[in-house]
Order: structure tokens, then sequence, then C-alpha cells
């Protein structure tokens, strides 16, 4: 059984493109029918038909930009971009796009894998997209960790609950607790310390201040700059 993939959609376009591109979308009384073109696995469950949902969505049709709320099975890479399944009704997000003269913004978060989506296609087909993992929080009464959204902040955390002791709103952000114990790290060790860092520590502290935009990269000589560069151009880039 799949998990569900929930998105935002933002389409815009000329009123009548955009009716049609609504056309692609399963709404609840074309589960199980026999629609002639359509999004693989792709549900606007909240509406019966398309002619509900464009009626609640009337003002922003006309006005050429639409806000669409749903799901769809697995991600929505799968679902668009692989038009999974390739059957010849499965048509997929760039072929859309051209077919109908549309542009499409798109935020997706499947909670099961914990991965989130940025797509966007524009009328010419013109495809971006990037995938996340979601970030680690550390639960502060048992240490359990859990992945939630990139955008979420201590804030938004209050009303959700860990899993592993059923404790809600406790949570402390690894990421601050990673940066907080390597700056720590760099304090602490003398010059002398430092040039017996491992070429590996010395790579993270700097790839750390680069990120992070604090003092430790000021203090970096001309030589553990090249090391950077050396290293991180040995790694691929994948720091930089």
């Amino acid at each position: 059984m799949p998990n569900n993939c929930y998105f935002n959609m933002v389409v815009s376009g000329n009123p009548e493109n955009l009716r049609k591109f609504l056309e692609l979308f399963i709404y609840e009384e074309d589960i199980g029918g026999d629609k002639k073109e359509y999004f693989a696995r792709t549900f606007l469950e909240s509406w019966k038909n398309i002619g509900e949902f464009m009626e609640d969505k009337k003002e922003e049709i006309e006005n050429g930009v639409i806000d669409i709320n749903g799901w769809c099975a697995w991600s929505c890479h799968s679902c668009w971009i692989e038009g999974y399944p390739k059957g010849k009704e499965c048509i997929t997000l760039i072929e859309a796009c051209k077919k109908f003269k549309v542009s499409v913004v798109v935020e997706s978060e499947e909670g099961g894998m914990q991965f989130e989506e940025e797509i966007e296609c524009d009328e010419e087909g013109n495809l971006k997209e990037d995938c996340y993992d979601f970030v680690d929080w550390k639960c502060k009464k048992c240490g359990e960790k859990s992945g939630f959204p990139r955008a979420y902040e201590k804030e938004s955390l209050e009303d959700e609950t860990c899993y592993n002791c059923d404790s809600e709103g406790f949570w402390e952000d690894i990421r601050e607790m990673e940066i907080k114990d390597l700056k720590d790290m760099r304090v602490i060790v003398s010059e002398e310390e430092w040039v017996k860092c491992s070429e590996e520590l010395k790579l993270e502290l700097i790839a750390l201040s680069r990120m992070t935009g604090e003092d430790i990269q000021n203090n970096l000589t001309d030589e553990e700059n090249k090391l950077y560069d050396k290293l991180a151009y040995d790694l691929d880039g994948g720091l930089k």
C-alpha cells in the first residue's frame, strides 16, 4: 500500500486552459472510473467532481491563478515526472504544461519516508525539481529523533507528539546542537591542537563556518582555506 504524498500546487494560465488542466486530476467520483487522460494516482478527493471544484475555485480560475491541495501515491515525481503507470492515459507534468500552456509551482511532503519535493514547470515544459530529506529533531524527554519538513520552526512543533514517549512539544533542533558542538570544539582547542586536527575535522569546521556565517571562518589561515578547497574538491564538491 503506497504512502500518501501531500502537495500544494499553484497553477497559472488563462481561464480556458486552466479548466482543461483541472480535468487531469482524479476527483471522488472518478475513483475506479475510466478517465481518458489524467495524472497518475493524483487525487483531489475533497471535491466530488470537477464541476464542484471549479465552482469552488471560480474566482481563482477567472483571475488566472489556482491554489490546489491534494495527494498522490508515493511521490509527485513518480506520478507526474515518470508518469507511472506508463499507460497512454497517464500524462506527465511536462506534457500537460506544454499542452495547456500553464505553469506550476509545487511543494510536497511525504511523512512516511520523510522527504519533501519542490517542483516547477513552465508552459514550455522547462522542469526544475529538488527533493530533500526531513530535518531531524530530538525529543528532549526521551532522546528519540523524528523528522519534520525543513520549514518547521520550534513554534511549529508545539503540537507535535513524540511517537516514542508521547510527549508533546518537547523538541530540540539537532542542527543547532551539532553547530554548537562544533563551535565549542573550535573554541576550546588551542592553536597547537588545531594544527593536529584531522583534515576531515577541519573540513567539517570550515564547511560549517561557510554555511552558517559564523566567526570560525574569519580565524582561518590561508593554508586552512586551501585545505577546504582541496578536500571539498576531492569529495566531489559535496560541501560547497
